[in-house]
């Protein structure tokens, strides 16, 4: 294990429940971990994130990250070209197939593109997304209310999450996994996410190393949720913090504390200390 530890040279880590804490906010030794690995290691630090562009683009610009890095599940931003890196969409009938599923059982839907979330929500879902904050005390910009979904060539849909805070998902990510085999879908506490097939943080990683001369076992990758599970696996080492469901703690090659018990800057120490 202290050889695959000495071949990294960059850590991937999600943000929600990995490098932020239950409340959004960062614990107080994240910040000299990251600036610990990147000068004591030379490892560069990134971020990929099931969040959309406008909620992940200000936690790197805070941290004073410009590598690469992964959002809404598969896309990057490439912060050298100011491009985004993605050439799979969701085609215009899925995006209608999806939209008539959501709205025929009574859920909520978000689109994510490049720019920002469309959202189809009840007042309620509309008011707890509209209100989400990019860390705690801060908001942005990242979503617009719209009556209806629909493909749009100049802003392709790359993601879609079914939407309900109050309504059980069970019964439609099965359906959805049925309806819609050309999707890649993930069920999360309250939402299920929708990628094309072959896309996930997984995939998004191979072409994010690709990007940084690097290869996959040059890589840590952390992560707390079901949508990391692809992002572990490609990974040289995968870190599964202690709130993670047990399938992802399966793949893991390390498990460290909570987040909010300061799991994330353990992970990056113990890679300084073995580096």
């Amino acid at each position: 294990m202290n050889d695959r530890f000495k071949k990294i040279r960059l850590v991937v880590s999600d943000i929600d429940g990995t490098l932020l804490t239950s409340d959004n906010n960062l614990h107080p030794a994240t910040l000299d971990a990251i600036h610990s690995l990147r000068k004591g290691t030379g490892c560069d630090f990134t971020l990929s994130t099931g969040r959309s562009f406008p909620l992940s683009y200000p936690v790197m610009q805070h941290l004073g990250l410009s590598a690469p890095f992964i959002f809404s599940g598969g896309a990057i931003f490439d912060s050298s070209t100011q491009a985004v890196l993605t050439d799979h969409f969701i085609d215009a009938q899925t995006v209608v197939d999806i939209r008539h599923f959501a709205q025929e059982r009574g859920l909520g839907l978000i689109a994510h593109t490049a720019r920002c979330m469309l959202c189809m929500l009840d007042d309620a879902d509309w008011e707890r997304i509209s209100s989400i904050e990019w860390i705690k005390g801060q908001k942005t910009d990242h979503a617009n209310r719209v009556d209806t979904i629909t493909a749009d060539r100049n802003d392709p849909v790359i993601r879609f999450d079914i939407f309900s805070e109050d309504k059980p998902l069970a019964a439609a990510f099965i359906q959805v996994r049925h309806s819609f085999p050309q999707l890649h879908a993930v069920q999360m506490s309250r939402s299920i996410e929708l990628t094309p097939t072959t896309v996930n943080k997984g995939s998004a990683l191979r072409k994010l190393v690709a990007l940084q001369h690097i290869n996959l076992d040059q890589v840590m990758a952390l992560g707390d949720s079901l949508n990391d599970m692809a992002l572990l696996e490609e990974a040289g080492i995968g870190v599964a913090m202690a709130t993670a469901p047990e399938a992802l703690k399966s793949v893991a090659d390390v498990i460290v504390p909570p987040s909010d018990d300061g799991g994330f800057a353990d992970a990056l120490e113990l890679l300084t200390y073995l580096h």
